[in-house]
């Protein structure tokens, strides 16, 4: 008896540290993660975030729940490489459709349960061009969509070869799709042929077959600075800032001082940059690139004479980050091109905007109501200049300093600040005294 008692209590005591390290009956976490609509840039942040969350917090499954016609292939990459390094089981519930990128997103999950009134597959990739307009791609961009949607395939055991034809209309598999026609399946076919797992109407439904029907269920939803950036991030949104920060730029130079043009100009540039890297297609290296571009420019018009090869170094960085950061990680030709027709479309619209201001807006009558008109001459009785500076026009000098455009020259042994109509003039060089505006000694090359 008390060699019993003597063993009785540790091993209770070890047993109920056995049971305290189990987790309690109906304490177990779902994360459900929604993957609806156009597949966009700005959808690829959010399902990382979350995914990355529940692996944090030790969720026990995670579910995508999918209704999309597709959307960007390299969105959906990134959903894929997110999916695929999850250490939380997942699973892919079709909800309807799973069309184009879909495809690759739902393969990516470790079981796939479809609505009995859902499809999956014509995930044949394709250009949008002007007009939005859909057009074939290249071989290339096809071959490399192939392998993708295979090697998600094989990756989870399911068949290869199906996945292909969900992308190429030239693959023929007996008894499934005639070579010339993409593949599309149905619930019913999609688990007759194991691309899917089970039918599930419901998203309880798909947790009693997980043996989780008691399980906390976490909606997963994007936070304002998605939304937002997903927003800014669209092609056309994309060119509107770029003609505004363009625009903006043109009309700062115009007028005097720092105004309202400067700060448009600033804000879409901030809108630009900061929502195309919150998305990861701007980082560090474009927006030091831009800044490096800017840098040069103003050298070449404060400090260089002319307009040389640093201007032109200049205008070359600030192209090429705004390029790169609308093409993204991932260098398709359908990429490449969208964001060679963003930044056309936002440089094209500029310099109509600004042309038709040019020969319109002065005829403009509330712009009219801010321009004096009165003239203020000297038969009047008015004196806009000092008596000797009318005396200077017409008379020779030389710079004393380089006029870009302003600067000093000696004008009849007088050292007087002088401006030029825009032309550079070195230093030493002669000059004369074009016209007087007011206060103003207007002077030209000789």
């Amino acid at each position: 008896m008390d060699r019993l008692v003597k063993w009785f209590f540790p091993a209770l005591l070890c047993l109920l540290i056995l049971l305290s390290t189990v987790p309690a009956r109906g304490k177990s976490r779902v994360m459900l993660i929604p993957v609806t609509g156009e597949i966009q840039l700005g959808l690829s942040p959010f399902v990382e975030r979350m995914t990355e969350e529940a692996d944090r917090e030790g969720y026990d499954l995670i579910i995508y729940e999918i209704n999309t016609f597709g959307g960007r292939l390299d969105a959906a990459v990134v959903i894929r490489d997110a999916i695929i390094n999850s250490r939380v089981p997942t699973v892919a519930f079709i909800n309807k459709r799973a069309i184009s990128a879909g495809v690759l997103i739902s393969l990516a999950a470790n079981r796939i349960y479809m609505h009995p009134q859902s499809t999956i597959g014509a995930a044949e990739p394709v250009s949008i061009g002007l007009g939005l307009k859909s057009g074939e791609v290249s071989e290339k961009v096809v071959s490399y969509w192939r392998a993708e949607l295979r090697s998600t395939a094989d990756k989870n055991n399911r068949p290869g070869e199906i996945a292909e034809a969900f992308a190429d209309k030239s693959i023929s598999i007996e008894g499934v799709v005639e070579e010339g026609k993409l593949l599309t399946l149905t619930a019913k076919q999609a688990i007759e042929l194991k691309v899917a797992d089970f039918q599930a109407e419901t998203v309880t439904e798909i947790l009693k077959n997980e043996n989780l029907a008691n399980a906390k269920i976490t909606v997963a939803g994007m936070n304002l600075a998605e939304k937002v950036a997903g927003f800014l991030t669209q092609a056309i949104v994309s060119s509107i800032l770029l003609t505004l920060a363009l625009l903006g730029i043109f009309f700062e130079i115009k007028t005097p001082g720092f105004g309202a043009p400067g700060i448009i100009a600033l804000i879409a540039l901030a809108l630009f940059f900061g929502s195309h890297s919150l998305i990861h297609l701007a980082g560090w290296g474009e927006i030091i690139l831009f800044v490096i571009g800017v840098i040069l420019l103003l050298v070449e018009i404060f400090l260089i004479p002319g307009f040389g090869i640093t201007g032109t170094l200049g205008i070359i960085a600030i192209v090429a980050s705004l390029y790169l950061s609308l093409v993204g990680r991932f260098f398709h030709p359908t990429d490449i091109f969208s964001g060679a027709k963003v930044l056309a479309i936002s440089f094209i619209s500029s310099f109509l905007i600004i042309l038709i201001a040019l020969r319109f807006l002065p005829k403009f009558t509330p712009v009219n109501r801010l321009v004096l008109k009165t003239t203020e001459s000297v038969s009047a009785g008015f004196r806009s200049s000092p008596e000797s500076y009318r005396e200077l026009e017409g008379k020779t000098g030389i710079a004393l300093t380089t006029l870009r455009p302003a600067g000093t020259a000696l004008i009849e042994d007088e050292k007087l600040s002088v401006v030029t109509e825009g032309e550079f003039i070195e230093k030493n060089m002669k000059i004369r005294v074009k016209k007087i505006e007011g206060y103003r000694i207007v002077v030209e090359r000789i």
